[in-house]
């Protein structure tokens, strides 16, 4: 399961990823890859645990922004649809 989001910020803000409002850190089964313009956040093999809302922040001195979305999971088979 992956997620790409695309990231516009001056000067370049701090990423954070979150699952059912806990953050999300780096382990063996996920990996999080942010650069300058996207974050993608990649799961080795998914269960109904992945099921939830996932938010992404995005963060600089300017200012903060965020984007909510919805995953199922059923099986092996995911979806993902805007909050």
């Amino acid at each position: 399961m992956v997620l790409n989001v695309n990231i516009e910020a001056t000067p370049a803000a701090k990423v954070t990823w979150f699952h059912n409002d806990k953050q999300i850190s780096q382990s063996g089964t996920v990996s999080i890859e942010t650069e300058d313009t996207f974050s993608r956040l990649t799961f080795k093999g998914v269960t109904g645990k992945n099921t939830g809302t996932y938010r992404i922040e995005a963060e600089n001195k300017v200012g903060k922004a965020s984007e909510d979305l919805k995953a199922t999971v059923i099986g092996k088979n995911w979806h993902f649809s805007r909050s």
